[in-house]
């Protein structure tokens, strides 16, 4: 496994403010190499945090321990959904989470997906090659989801759904507002 362990760091705070967080050491030959904090055990974030590098704290004390997973296997840090389970078939993701990270549902398959009013920001690439039966999303969101691929979809929230909206949605059978 390759990365630059910080072996005494049990606990991360993270300011508000901070949108991204990303540690890379520079190493002498000018190559950069991934921190990672296998000791760590608890992580605070703001809600203004919008990118985390999971390869961070892969294997961590954190990472490892059952209680910071939902009944799914799927990983918050705080407000933010950092991590999936590829084999989510219907989920709903949580009230009160505000960021949706990098790759989560890259090439997922699901019958159905819950987005609530929470979430304020969802990274360009959460949903690469993804596929969804059913969407649930607020109108706010909208324009976030035009790449990604789904049969029918329920907007909810207040909102204005864009012109765009679902042009080019051949496999979209069924839109409530």
């Amino acid at each position: 496994e390759k990365g630059f362990d910080i072996a005494n760091v049990e606990r991360i705070e993270i300011e508000e403010g901070l949108t991204e967080f990303d540690c890379l050491l520079m190493r002498e030959d000018g190559n950069l190499e991934m921190i990672k904090f296998k000791n760590l055990k608890s992580m605070t974030v703001p809600s203004t945090l919008t990118s985390f590098n999971i390869s961070m704290i892969e294997n961590s004390k954190f990472d490892n321990d059952e209680s910071n997973w939902d009944e799914v296997h799927v990983l918050y840090v705080g407000g933010m959904l950092v991590y999936d389970n590829e084999e989510l078939s219907d989920y709903a993701i949580r009230e009160g989470t505000t960021a949706i990270n990098d790759s989560v549902f890259n090439s997922v398959e699901m019958n159905s997906l819950y987005v609530p009013e929470s979430v304020k920001y969802v990274s360009p690439d959460s949903f690469n090659n993804c596929k969804i039966g059913q969407i649930t999303l607020p109108a706010k969101l909208i324009e976030t989801f035009k790449d990604v691929k789904f049969d029918s979809i329920t907007v909810t929230g207040e909102g204005e759904i864009p012109e765009s909206a679902f042009a080019g949605r051949s496999s979209l059978t069924k839109v409530i507002i």
